[in-house]
């Protein structure tokens, strides 16, 4: 009897043991994935960080702007020294920017017209850097291997916003970022503004940002530089 309840015991104990060691295994295993998505969502973060900061001084973006009645469109490139504006298929606007100085560009005969300002260029909703500064105080979420959302109070916009801008605006509410990024560049960045409007302009519709980007560190201006070299000063 002894004997018997002596091996039972041992039996037991064998099987808590091979328990345990399965626990510490399932642990250990789930520790390591765990570990892995961190250090690959750290990664991920960095990549495209580092992605953004080469939006710099090169890049092509085709800007989208949508309410709930319209979708309007207009194109923003440039290289180290010139910068151009096609204000979309509804303009035959277009304009050149070169040291600080605007013109408007005859769609015609390409001639170069001195204007004071281009209104286009004064709109904060635009500035591509406001926008990787709140990309990049953001834990981005996961959507699938090329897309992420970055959704963030409001306040961390209007910190940066109100430094630009000399003003003093607070939220308790939310905005939500998307970044599409391929490999080795940003494709676009989605912005909500719905509500950031309604604060600044007192608008109630819908308001959204699209920035599609291309060329980045590849536009190269210098024949119209010099196509233009005496109209520019």
């Amino acid at each position: 009897m002894l004997d018997k309840l002596f091996k039972k015991s041992k039996s037991e104990k064998r099987g808590n043991m091979l328990l345990l060691v399965g626990i510490i295994i399932v642990v250990l295993i789930l520790a390591f994935y765990s570990k892995d998505d961190f250090e690959t969502k750290k990664v991920e973060e960095a990549n495209v960080t580092k992605l953004l900061n080469e939006i710099n001084d090169n890049y092509t973006v085709d800007i989208v702007i949508k309410n709930s009645t319209e979708v309007k469109n207009y194109n923003y490139s440039r290289d180290s020294k010139i910068e151009l504006l096609d204000e979309g298929d509804y303009s035959d606007k277009a304009y050149l920017i070169y040291n600080n100085h605007y013109y408007s560009i005859d769609v015609d005969n390409y001639k170069l017209t001195k204007v004071k300002k281009i209104d286009k260029l004064n709109n904060p909703y635009t500035n591509i850097d406001l926008i990787k500064k709140v990309i990049n105080k953001c834990e981005l979420e996961y959507v699938n291997d090329t897309n992420k959302i970055c959704t963030i109070n409001e306040n961390e916009y209007f910190k940066e916003y109100n430094i630009i801008y000399n003003t003093n605006y607070t939220s308790d509410k939310d905005m939500t970022i998307k970044v599409c990024f391929l490999q080795t560049s940003i494709y676009s960045i989605e912005v909500d503004y719905t509500n950031i409007d309604k604060i600044i302009n007192n608008n109630d519709d819908i308001l959204k940002y699209e920035f599609l980007f291309s060329n980045i560190n590849k536009n190269n201006y210098s024949d119209m530089m010099n196509y233009y070299k005496k109209d520019l000063k």
